[in-house]
C-alpha cells in the first residue's frame, strides 16, 4: 500500500496537488485537492494491464475548460453543502446562490465544495489500507448557507479493492448539509457505453423529479414504475422501456443508518468486472449521463458523452430543506454530521 503526491497545476494562483493511492492488488485511485476530486480509478484486467473506469482528465486544464464549465458534469468531485437541487434557490427565506437555470441551487451553488481547494492534513500508509484526510472550512454565508461548517473527508483504499469515503462535519448554526462523491463509472473501461451493464438497486421506493427537474413529495413504489431495479436489469433495456435515461433518486427501506448497508450492484459481464455500493445514506441518485457533452474526452482517447457512464450519488433527500419533515436534512450547532459510502470492486 502506498501514496504518492504530485503537483497538478494552479487555480487562481493556488497550488493543486494530485494524490495516488495504490493497493497491493494493482488498483490505483487518483484524487486531487481541487474539489477533492477523483480524476481516475484504474483496476487490473484479467488478461493484461489495467484500465481507467471513471470520467475525468489527466490534466487540471480539463476541469477549467469552457466546455467542462458549460456542461458542468461534476466529474468525480466532492459535492456540498447540499447535493442535488434546492428548488427556487431558497428555503425558509434564506436565499442561496442560483446556478441551475438561474432559478435553483444545484450541488451547493455557484462555488460549491467541488470548486474549492481542500487541504490535506493527514496521509496514512499501512499494511492493509492507505488513506488521505482532506479538510475544508465553509464560512458563514458561503453561497448563502448559514453557519461556519468545518468539513472532513477521509478517502481510503484497502487491499480488498474497497474505496471508501467518510464525511464528517460540524457547524456553529443550523444549516442544510448533504455530501457525496460525483464519480461517473464505466466498468468496460470506456470500450463502450454503459447500456450493456446490468444494475441492481435494493430500494422499494423512488422520489421522482417533476417536469422542471425538482423533487416534490410524491414518493412512488418502484413496482409502479418502469425503473424497478430490485432484480438485475440491463441498463439499455430500461432506457428503451422508459424512452429516456436514468436520473432517479432511490429511497432505501432502512433510511439513514450508522453502519454502511449494501444498496446496489453493477456488472459488466464481458470482462467480469463488478461494483458493489454500501452506504449509511437514506437514498441514492442513479444517473446515466443523460446530459454529458460529447465534447468532453480524456487526452488518452476515452470519449465521454451521453450514456458514457453512470453515477451512484448517495446522499440526503433532494430539495430536502423545502420538504416538510424531510429527515436528516439539517445539522444543529455542534451536532456531528457523519456519512460513509463504500465502492467495492471485483475483477
Amino acid at each position: 500500500m502506498k501514496i504518492s503526491k504530485h503537483p497538478f497545476g494552479q487555480v487562481s494562483g493556488n497550488q493543486v496537488y494530485l494524490y495516488r493511492l495504490c493497493n497491493d492488488q494493482g488498483m490505483e485511485v487518483a484524487m486531487m485537492t481541487y474539489g477533492a476530486t477523483i480524476t481516475s480509478i484504474r483496476i487490473p484486467d484479467k488478461q493484461e494491464g489495467n484500465h481507467n473506469i471513471v470520467c475525468g482528465f489527466d490534466h487540471l486544464d480539463g476541469y477549467l475548460s469552457d466546455d467542462f464549465k458549460h456542461n458542468a458534469p461534476y466529474f468525480g468531485a466532492t459535492i456540498g453543502r447540499y447535493c442535488a437541487t434546492i428548488q427556487n434557490g431558497s428555503y425558509d427565506a434564506v436565499e442561496l446562490g442560483k446556478n441551475s437555470q438561474h432559478t435553483d441551487t444545484l450541488h451547493g451553488g455557484i462555488v460549491g465544495f467541488d470548486k474549492k481547494i481542500w487541504a490535506v492534513d493527514n496521509v496514512v500508509e499501512s499494511l492493509h489500507y492507505c488513506a488521505i484526510h482532506f479538510n475544508l472550512l465553509s464560512p458563514d454565508g458561503d453561497q448563502g448557507f448559514p453557519g461556519n461548517v468545518w468539513v472532513g473527508l477521509t478517502a481510503m483504499l484497502d487491499n480488498q479493492n474497497a474505496l471508501s469515503f467518510r464525511y464528517t462535519a460540524v457547524s456553529d448554526a443550523k444549516t442544510p448539509l448533504s455530501m457525496t462523491n460525483h464519480s461517473y463509472f464505466n466498468l468496460s473501461g470506456f470500450s463502450e457505453n454503459i447500456e450493456g451493464h446490468t444494475a441492481q438497486i435494493f430500494a422499494d421506493h423512488i422520489f421522482p423529479m417533476d417536469a422542471k427537474g425538482n423533487y416534490t413529495e410524491n414518493i412512488k413504489l418502484v413496482e409502479e414504475t418502469k425503473v424497478d431495479y430490485r432484480t438485475p436489469r440491463r441498463i439499455g433495456d430500461v432506457h428503451d422501456q422508459m424512452g429516456d435515461s436514468m436520473e432517479h433518486f432511490y429511497l432505501f427501506p432502512e433510511g439513514k443508518t450508522t453502519l454502511a448497508k449494501h444498496v446496489a450492484h453493477f456488472e459488466y459481464a464481458p470482462n467480469q468486472r463488478a461494483m458493489d455500493v454500501y452506504t449509511t445514506e437514506p437514498g441514492m441518485l442513479f444517473y446515466t449521463a443523460k446530459y454529458t457533452s460529447d465534447k468532453l474526452m480524456r487526452a488518452t482517447g476515452e470519449k465521454f458523452g451521453k450514456h458514457c457512464a453512470f453515477c451512484c450519488e448517495t446522499h440526503r433527500i433532494p430539495n430536502g430543506p423545502n420538504i416538510k419533515n424531510a429527515p436528516d436534512v439539517f445539522v444543529q450547532p455542534g451536532e456531528p454530521f457523519i456519512s460513509e459510502t463504500i465502492y467495492k470492486f471485483e475483477y
